[in-house]
């Protein structure tokens, strides 16, 4: 499978995951923003957010460092990959412009749920481990994660490199925007049939994670509440982002970190 396709997994037209499919792109990145609505970040600002890429250098998901050699991002980004055609970079800003702050590392291996589904996006989280440590500094440090079957609500925080509006340009540049938690309820009335406890969405009207930011970071103090797994289109009224619940798979982490 060539790297630079990732499978879109489609629920109705326009529910997708949220991995980057940069073919017949003329450009990988664009001068716009990216997340929906979302700002720049102040550099350095997300020490644990990760570009997860090919061995090309082609970002097209996000993730989170979760100790030294270990990142955590979606299932759907890990989905028929191989370990050697990836990599990771950390204290990332600028994708088009070197800092001297980046470090980057091959993948080891991939770990997935054995009950991930590709076709529902069920248990849609993965563990890639590092060729080689992250040095933790000022600029780069671990993600905390939430206590077992931790619950949350209000504000939260997504942050990634991907596009701006659906199929649109991606951004050189990290950007974040704010977001509220929403009910499984209120999810469910979105997506009948379509939303578990492995879930959690967030909403708020013109604002949204889109392709690109697949396996980013939902937060909240600090806190990896969720991980970017899917949605209708991106940022499209009343249909909430859905996200991997970490805290659901706390325990299975533990076993597999």
């Amino acid at each position: 499978m060539s790297l630079y396709f990732i499978a879109l997994l489609t629920f109705s037209p326009l529910v997708l995951s949220r991995a980057y499919n940069g073919l017949n792109k003329g450009t990988i990145f664009s001068d716009e923003g990216r997340i929906v609505n979302g700002t720049e970040v102040k550099p350095y600002s997300i020490p644990f957010q990760v570009s997860v890429q090919n061995i090309q250098g082609f970002h097209f998901c996000g993730g989170s460092l979760m100790n030294e050699d270990t990142v955590i991002t979606a299932g759907h980004c890990c989905y028929r990959q191989l370990a050697e055609n990836l990599r990771i970079v950390v204290g990332e800003h600028d994708l088009l412009k070197e800092s001297g702050d980046e470090q980057m590392s091959e993948v080891s291996s991939i770990k997935m749920r054995d009950d991930y589904s590709p076709f529902k996006t069920l248990n849609d989280i993965c563990l890639l481990k590092l060729v080689k440590n992250i040095e933790l500094n000022e600029k780069v440090s671990t993600v905390k994660l939430p206590e077992s079957e931790e619950e949350f609500e209000g504000e939260v925080v997504v942050s990634g490199w991907g596009t701006t509006y659906f199929h649109g340009p991606t951004s050189p540049v990290l950007l974040s925007t704010t977001l509220e938690i929403t009910s499984r309820k209120q999810c469910s009335v979105a997506y009948p049939g379509k939303i578990d406890e492995s879930m959690i969405c967030a909403y708020t009207e013109g604002k949204d994670s889109c392709q690109g930011d697949s396996g980013g970071p939902l937060v909240q103090d600090g806190t990896l509440v969720g991980i970017v797994s899917w949605g209708r289109g991106c940022a499209e009224v009343g249909y909430p982002g859905v996200y991997a619940k970490v805290s659901k798979f706390i325990n299975w982490i533990e076993v597999n970190a």
